[in-house]
């Protein structure tokens, strides 16, 4: 019984090397986004300030896992257990009050990186995917936010996607 369960403990050790260890999937053709600007309209939301987050992963294998997150799963419980698992991922978090704007925000960094925006607003959206590059405005209105700005990706990548 012991042997095997010496067995067992030196099989998981060696399957624990640093090199066998998978490396992330880089981008296939990033985006290059670089600012984000956040502008809310006068009376959206019940006159409620927005929460807006930025997620950024530097794995691809960890887009489909956002992207089963819905909003209100994000700013609760199932975003805090993505973000405790996940302490490499890189998050901005702003708060939009209506009639306001802010930024822009730099966004650029030093790594290629996958992400995605939630903005909470009362519709609930989905994440939104970005198809531009560039410098982005993210609107948030009564049907809940729109990206305008920048210019359209010349590979149509349905992903957000920013190299330096």
């Amino acid at each position: 019984m012991r042997v095997a369960a010496a067995l067992a403990v030196a099989a998981m050790l060696a399957g624990c090397g640093g090199s066998s260890a998978p490396r992330p999937e880089p981008p296939e053709r990033p985006l290059r986004l670089n600012q984000i600007e956040l502008e809310m309209i006068e009376d959206p939301n019940r006159s409620r300030p927005v929460r807006v987050e930025l997620v950024r992963v530097a794995d691809m294998r960890l887009l489909p896992e956002i992207l089963r997150i819905n909003t209100n799963g994000w700013f609760g419980q199932t975003g805090q257990a993505f973000k405790s698992a996940h302490p490499e991922a890189i998050f901005d978090s702003w708060e939009v009050v209506p009639g306001t704007a802010i930024g822009p925000f730099e966004v650029e960094i030093d790594e290629d990186v996958a992400g995605v925006l939630f903005c909470d607003t009362l519709t609930a959206p989905p994440p939104l995917r970005f198809e531009l590059d560039g410098a982005v405005r993210v609107t948030i209105n009564n049907d809940g936010c729109e990206l305008s700005g920048g210019e359209p990706s010349s590979s149509g990548v349905n992903w957000l996607f920013w190299r330096r």
